[in-house]
């Protein structure tokens, strides 16, 4: 598996033990790298994409709200919620992946951690925002 699809794993983890425990990140981030073995480059992005979504988590849910048709933030299971956002983060402020690439992955991560309900609500959040805003980010 590719180290960045391994990172983005990592974060939806550590991004719920978060949002669960409502621990600090340095200690989450912490305690997870002491139980996970990865490479410094997959530990620097995954912690890159946790602290991004942390930094960013209400302008992103701003857009995820914008394309979750009927849907209220706090209507979303909590892992679909953080797969979202992480998605949201890495389409508009990691602008070096193309953001069909970016849906794929979230897609996956959906399938992964989720339900197969789940994955087609992502799926469809992903590629509106993706189509909407194709002009501000690459494809």
């Amino acid at each position: 598996m590719a180290s960045r699809s391994r990172a983005r794993q990592y974060a939806v983890q550590m991004l719920y033990q978060v949002r669960i425990t409502e621990f600090d990140i340095d200690d989450v981030q912490d305690k997870f790298w002491a139980r996970e073995k990865a490479d410094k480059k997959t530990q620097g992005f995954a912690n890159e994409l946790v602290e991004g979504v942390l930094d960013f988590a209400t302008d992103l849910d701003l857009e995820i709200a914008a394309y979750a048709k009927n849907w209220s933030i706090e209507r979303m299971a909590i892992v679909d919620h953080i797969i979202l956002r992480l998605g949201m983060f890495e389409m508009i402020h990691k602008v070096d992946v193309p953001w069909k690439v970016v849906a794929d992955e979230v897609v996956t991560l959906a399938r992964l951690f989720s339900s197969e309900q789940s994955t087609s609500f992502i799926n469809g959040i992903v590629h509106a925002w993706g189509t909407q805003n194709r002009e501000r980010v690459p494809n």
